[in-house]
Formats: C-alpha cells, structure tokens, sequence
C-alpha cells in the first residue's frame, strides 16, 4: 500500500488551501445572486449541497488516477518514482482546491466569468 501524501504535504495543503484563498474571498466584492438570509441560530451555515457536491467524487478520482498513472504497475503503467508520484498527487490537490475557491464566487456563474476582478 503506498501513501498518496506525506504528513507535511497534508498540513502545507490545509494552510495554504484554507488560509490566503478565505482571505481573497473575505475582500471580494458581494455576489448580488448570493444574498439569501442568514440561517437561524444554531443551524449549519453552509448549504446541505456543499457536501454531496459531485465535483469531490470527481476530484477524489482524479487524484487517485494521476497517483496510478505516475507509478509503475497498475492500471495505467507509469514510469515515476513514488517521490515523482506524490508530488503529482500533491500538485493535483492543490489545483483542484485553488479551483474550488473560483468556484465558490458564485452558485449560478462560471468559475472563469470575472475571475481577475479581485486583485
């Protein structure tokens, strides 16, 4: 059994996936079609189709497809080193969370609509 990430390229993709992207979307500029109430006290802020969003299934999948292509044996032969293999796994997460951040602008628009409006 391989490990896809080490520990330090787990917490490195929490700092810095969580951290400066909260902090360019606490500066962005409010999304008209984003203006629902607030949830009542003690109710979970965060919409019920957050979690179940099928772009994680996708992602999850992704990932484990580049960690198969990048090492020798498997179902997609690769050629990589297990080093060479959890950096591509590392660099794919990173993506795919930078990504997600575009996409939490807005429900209804593009993640590629106004992407450079906030600098």
């Amino acid at each position: 059994m391989v490990l896809p990430l080490l520990a330090t390229q787990l917490l490195w993709i929490n700092l810095v996936t969580d951290g400066v992207p909260a902090l360019a979307l606490g500066v962005d500029p409010p999304n008209p079609t984003m203006s629902e109430p607030l949830p009542p006290k003690g109710r979970r802020a965060d919409a019920p189709h957050v979690a179940r969003h099928p772009a994680r299934r996708r992602r999850d999948g992704a990932t484990l497809m580049v960690l198969d292509a990048s090492l020798p044996a498997g179902v997609i032969e690769g050629t990589g080193t297990l080093r060479h293999g959890q950096t591509m796994v590392f660099t794919t997460l990173m993506l795919f969370q930078l990504f997600n951040v575009f996409s939490a602008r807005s429900a209804d628009r593009s993640a590629f609509e106004d992407a450079f409006t906030n600098p």
